[in-house]
């Protein structure tokens, strides 16, 4: 038979754990380095429908896309001659120096979830 745990010990050791859980997990703000003022995006699909998306982000700094079809890059050239371009998604998530908030997966609907699988462990 396991021991008896009333209330006030059983809210006191979880008040407790979270207190732990709180003080040791969540980072101080001065540690986070200072936010952009947009977020930098990269497109992965910009043919077709995903073309549509990418002009979407007119707001945002898109540093990169990606298209099997290279003939999808020169619209994006046109409009941001400075962003990378990608033919393979992974060659993409790989570059550590373009420093990315978010993608924006246009690509067909089979392949969704291998590249986010594959952005969301790469963090």
């Amino acid at each position: 038979m396991s021991p008896r745990i009333d209330r006030r010990d059983w809210l006191g050791g979880s008040l407790a754990s979270g207190l732990f859980a709180a003080t040791t997990c969540i980072k101080p703000a001065a540690a986070n380095p200072k936010p952009h003022d947009k977020l930098r995006l990269a497109a992965i699909g910009v043919g077709n429908r995903g073309f549509d998306n990418y002009l979407a982000l007119a707001d945002e700094e898109v540093v990169a896309v990606c298209d099997v079809d290279e003939r999808y890059f020169r619209p994006v050239k046109d409009s941001r001659p400075d962003v990378a371009t990608f033919a393979d998604w992974r060659e993409l998530l790989a570059r550590d120096d373009l420093d990315l908030d978010g993608l924006v997966i246009s690509t067909p609907d089979h392949t969704h979830a291998p590249i986010a699988l594959a952005a969301l462990r790469r963090g």
